[in-house]
Parts: structure tokens; C-alpha cells; sequence
């Protein structure tokens, strides 16, 4: 199973219809920031795309503020961040993950590709953003989450011109 997970598109969805043709995902995880594209992008990607909302997506936004979905032997918890003090530390949000028996915390906000393996015993990734990066070098990026016939992930980091 293949999973793309982007954060931070902010109503631009050209980016992300690159990223979902160069890599065909089963599914897609989407951190927050879509600011009413759901419906679109599941278009877009013709899979299941589970979204949680953002600092920025509307206060009337139907959209959960997290998720727990399981992705092969592992859980992974989706939040956008702003509620988790992610600009200073993964703390907050890998006591969040570890409430939800969750061993994958998958966040955005940042605008900022992370990924740590194991922080507590929690894999860490903030996929960045396909439209508005603020890493240095500026380029606009999602993750990829693998998961192998034994259920197992493997985290990649991508980018598109």
C-alpha cells in the first residue's frame, strides 16, 4: 500500500495533482490547510483522501481536528499541529499519539519537511507543503508512506520542481 501524505496546500491544488501522478498512492493523508478542497482532491487522486482541519481552514469546517487510522501493523495519528506546539518540539504531539496508542504521528503547519524515525518510540513526519515551503531552498514537498506485504512502513521524503 502506497499512502500520500501532504499538508498545507492552501487552496492550490496543482502541486498536489503532481505529486498524486507521479506517485499513483492508494490512499492520502491530508494535514490540514486544504481550505475546502477535499472533494477536489479526492477527484483529483480517485482515492480515499482523510483530512483534518487546519489553523487556517474555516471555523465552520466539517473536518476533524485529528485522526486515527491504522496503516498496515502500525497506527498513525494525523493532526494538522497548531494545537500541539509543534514549532517548538514533537513533545506535545507524541504524548497526543501515545493517548491514541498511536506509533506514527504524521503533522503539518510548519511548512517545514521533518521526519524523525523515533522520537519515544514515535515516528515523526511533517510532510512540508506542496505550496508555500519555508525550509531552506524552498522546495515544495509531501511524504510517501510505504507499507510492505508484513504491514510494516517505510517513511520517504519527496519533493516536485
Amino acid at each position: 500500500m502506497k499512502v500520500l501524505v501532504v499538508s498545507d496546500t492552501h487552496g492550490d491544488a496543482e502541486g498536489f495533482k503532481r505529486a498524486v501522478e507521479a506517485e499513483h498512492p492508494d490512499m492520502v493523508f491530508h494535514l490540514g490547510d486544504i481550505i475546502g478542497q477535499k472533494e477536489l482532491f479526492e477527484e483529483i487522486s480517485q482515492v480515499p483522501v482523510y483530512a483534518v482541519k487546519g489553523n487556517c481552514d474555516s471555523f465552520l469546517s466539517d473536518l476533524p481536528d485529528d485522526l486515527v487510522i491504522d496503516i498496515g501493523r502500525h497506527r498513525a495519528f494525523l493532526v494538522h499541529g497548531h494545537r500541539h506546539d509543534v514549532r517548538y518540539s514533537p513533545e506535545t504531539l507524541v504524548a497526543s499519539a501515545k493517548t491514541e496508542m498511536a506509533d506514527v504521528a504524521l503533522y503539518g503547519h510548519t511548512h517545514i519537511p521533518d521526519h524523525i524515525p523515533s522520537y519515544k518510540g514515535v515516528t515523526v513526519v511533517n510532510p512540508g507543503s506542496l505550496t508555500q515551503p519555508r525550509q531552506a531552498g524552498g522546495k515544495r514537498t509531501y511524504a510517501l508512506i510505504m507499507v510492505d506485504d508484513d504491514g510494516e512502513i517505510t517513511v520517504t521524503m519527496k519533493g516536485i520542481d
